[in-house]
């Protein structure tokens, strides 16, 4: 690794990275320097450092973006593309016999006839119906007696996220899964924030 840099291997093909950039303030030229700065991360191949080609923003301010999951058949879809595109992780690896029985396996297609498609958007929903009744059960304790607020994650999610799952003893995937459901949850009351408790 050249001097200067700091190396963060990826361990999937996909990678991405989330920055904020925190205004001052809500005028348009506020929102303008902090577009600016945010436009000095450059992203390029280690290869082309010498002389990098110019990194292409895309603005997508007004653009639609529905990053909500689905919870119908589709959710599968989603899932079969993830399993062909990228590695098995370890911490991954107790999901392929499971997936392999309802047709998602590395290197075949994935196409469920209309019955199956059914049972699928059932069980997706029904998925739905039980994150929305562990999400209320997740938020116990709250941080403080009497207040509204809390960590939807369990100890055992903390630790695993930040080891990558390296404990081969534990893997909490319903845990797991509640707290990927709150990432990118759809808001059942549009225009504010509310604490769940």
């Amino acid at each position: 690794m050249p001097a200067g840099y700091i190396a963060l291997p990826g361990v999937t093909y996909a990678s991405f990275a989330l920055l904020r950039s925190n205004l001052q303030g809500g005028s348009d030229g506020q929102v303008v320097r902090a577009v600016d700065y945010g436009k000095r991360i450059l992203v390029y191949s280690l290869s082309d450092a010498d002389d990098p080609p110019p990194t292409v923003f895309v603005d997508a301010a007004d653009e639609l973006f529905d990053a909500t999951i689905p919870y119908t058949a589709d959710f599968f879809e989603v899932l079969h593309r993830f399993v062909q595109a990228e590695p098995w992780l370890t911490r991954d690896k107790a999901m392929i016999d499971s997936l392999r029985t309802i047709g998602i396996a590395k290197g075949k297609a994935f196409d469920p006839d209309p019955a199956t498609r059914q049972l699928l958007t059932e069980a997706a929903q029904e998925a739905h119906e039980w994150l929305d009744a562990a999400y209320e059960a997740a938020m116990l304790p709250p941080f403080n007696a009497g207040a509204r607020w809390s960590l939807p994650a369990s100890p055992e999610v903390v630790k695993g996220m930040s080891t990558m799952f390296a404990d081969p003893d534990s893997y909490p995937l319903d845990a797991r899964a509640i707290v990927y459901s709150i990432a990118y949850f759809s808001a059942k009351h549009l225009g504010s924030g509310h604490g769940s408790r």
